[in-house]
């Protein structure tokens, strides 16, 4: 009877779907209908007598005492049932609404369960955030089309859509047109061997990128690059702006700074042959550019790893081509061709988000969960209240999921950019929390402490990665740093779990980046249960 009442007030009366008993010839709402073998409490669309639905939206409501994340029932949480409908929609079902009645998610079917839009009673007192509750949630912004104009929450995702890809596409063209200029100065014109011109400059862009990205984030002050760009007058030096940066790159490599700029190191700013390059100050405009786009919002870590992929990929087909054998003009006609003929010429392809997200689902969120059940029955729940996933609310039951989560070892043989890595840390990341949540609740000692730990446990105990490619190495470990970075932690050191080799060979006279697994993972192949748990990858898409 709650249920019904909540959802006739608020998405009847305020939001504007009508309902069947209205007597209405088409009505927008109803409970408790089966689709695809599932019932959610309650659909959204259009509805009419003697014709098919046009089932829209999904909604999971519960009580306002459960925990949308943590919660289960019939051994899944709110989300995850919410996600369950969506699965068994046709894809014209779009939305799914998750709600205990003091809070609203929005998730779009396209997107991944990290990505949603949020809201709370509390938070509806700001006119200002209730009126984008309003525009989002009623009939028009979900499901109602209004003289050819799609609803409002279609057009406003298309057009953050539309803006991403603009500002990818054009970020990545400077950034693919600059590494080429450096690449090519540092190889034609100072001489150095062409290897050791890539990794320099692609030690300094990761540099500039992640100091980008964290002033836009509040993990660094604002306008670090700017601050950095700007010198005083009467420099003895003819290069003072590369100057300041060489030091900005010292202090981030530094404790105790008088600068407010954290320790984070990891190994990106540790002493590096970048350090000693003597570079014009031209160079450091391309800087500046990066840091004046938008990290916050519109350069999200989708879209960084969209040119992270792609930066990957050219590179490789531009070292297979011998491109860089040729004289620097050759590399400037390069540079400045336009992206849309560098992608045709060169195949560049990027993995898509949604296969990333389910390759995990399927393996790591599966693993986890099986292994769960398993300690839950180990410690006395039967296998029937298990599935149901009834378990035991004891410090020893979250201890041993803990435990669980720390001893997995978990893989990208071939892990090119990072994507799968990215997604991996992204679900280990919330099994964590959840875990962690639960613990903290029984009583565990130190819970809180332990979450500050997580992106450690994540980074240093459980994901690996190798790659033939140096390149594709050095921007997974950048990738993976942008996403764990916090202002109170240095960096993870991910020279050891991420590392450069040839996956398929051991034996270093076959192949001179022979990589033997035994010697540079002892700790996953020494322990009871030799191996990793899981392995993950991505499948050949230019042979496909």
């Amino acid at each position: 009877q709650l249920q019904g009442d909540f959802l006739s007030e608020v998405f009847g009366k305020a939001l504007g779907y009508g309902r069947a008993v209205e007597n209405e010839d088409i009505w927008h709402y109803e409970q408790h209908r089966s689709i695809g073998g599932s019932t959610p409490d309650a659909v959204l669309g259009r509805f009419e007598q003697d014709a098919d639905p046009d089932i829209l939206g999904v909604i999971e409501l519960k009580g306002p005492t459960v925990h949308l994340d943590r919660d289960r029932s019939g051994g899944r949480t709110a989300v995850e049932q919410c996600w369950d409908y969506l699965v068994d929609t046709p894809t014209e079902c779009r939305w799914g609404i998750v709600s205990n009645m003091v809070s609203f998610r929005l998730y779009e079917r396209n997107s991944t369960r990290r990505a949603y839009e949020h809201f709370t009673l509390q938070s509806l007192r700001d006119i200002n955030v209730f009126r984008q509750f309003y525009a989002l949630f009623h009939r028009k912004g979900l499901i109602e089309w209004t003289f050819k104009h799609p609803p409002r929450a279609v057009a406003l995702l298309e057009q953050t859509q539309n803006r991403q890809r603009e500002v990818s596409d054009e970020l990545y063209d400077a950034y693919s047109e600059n590494r080429t200029r450096l690449i090519s100065e540092l190889h034609h014109r100072q001489g150095l061997p062409l290897d050791d011109a890539i990794e320099m400059t692609q030690r300094l862009l990761d540099r500039v990128f992640f100091i980008a990205f964290c002033e836009d984030r509040g993990l660094l002050p604002e306008k670090t690059i700017s601050k950095a760009y700007k010198v005083n007058g009467f420099q003895a030096v003819t290069n003072p702006r590369w100057q300041s940066f060489k030091n900005l790159f010292r202090i981030m490599n530094t404790e105790g700074t008088s600068h407010d700029i954290p320790y984070y190191n990891g190994g990106l700013f540790a002493p590096h042959a970048v350090d000693d390059l003597e570079l014009d100050d031209n160079w450091t405009g391309f800087f500046t550019r990066i840091g004046e786009y938008d990290f916050g919002e519109e350069v999200n870590l989708e879209v960084l790893g969209h040119l992270f992929e792609r930066s990957i990929t050219e590179i490789e087909k531009l070292k297979e081509s011998n491109f860089f054998a040729g004289d620097a003009d050759k590399a400037e006609e390069f540079a400045t061709m336009p992206q849309s003929i560098k992608r045709k010429h060169l195949g560049v392809y990027y993995t898509p988000r949604e296969l990333t997200s389910l390759v995990v689902e399927y393996t790591i969120e599966e693993l986890i969960r099986n292994r769960f059940k398993t300690l839950a029955v180990d410690q006395g729940v039967s296998k029937k209240e298990a599935e149901k996933g009834v378990v035991p609310e004891t410090k020893e039951y979250w201890s041993g999921c803990l435990d669980i989560l720390r001893n997995l070892k978990i893989v990208d043989p071939a892990c090119g950019s990072g994507a799968f890595l990215f997604q991996a840390y992204n679900l280990l990341e919330q099994a964590y929390q959840e875990t962690i949540d639960n613990l903290g609740r029984v009583g565990g000692p130190g819970a809180s402490d332990l979450m500050s730990e997580v992106p450690h446990f994540i980074l240093n105990e459980n994901i690996y990665g190798v790659d033939l490619s140096p390149e594709a190495v050095e921007i997974a470990q950048l990738a993976l740093w942008i996403r764990s970075a916090t202002r109170d932690q240095t960096l993870a050191m991910l020279s050891h779990n991420i590392v450069h080799g040839n996956s398929l060979v051991h034996d270093p006279e076959t192949a001179p980046a022979a990589f033997e697994w035994r010697e540079r993972f002892p700790e996953v192949f020494d322990r009871p249960e030799a191996g990793f748990d899981c392995v993950i990858g991505n499948p050949p898409w230019e042979r496909v």
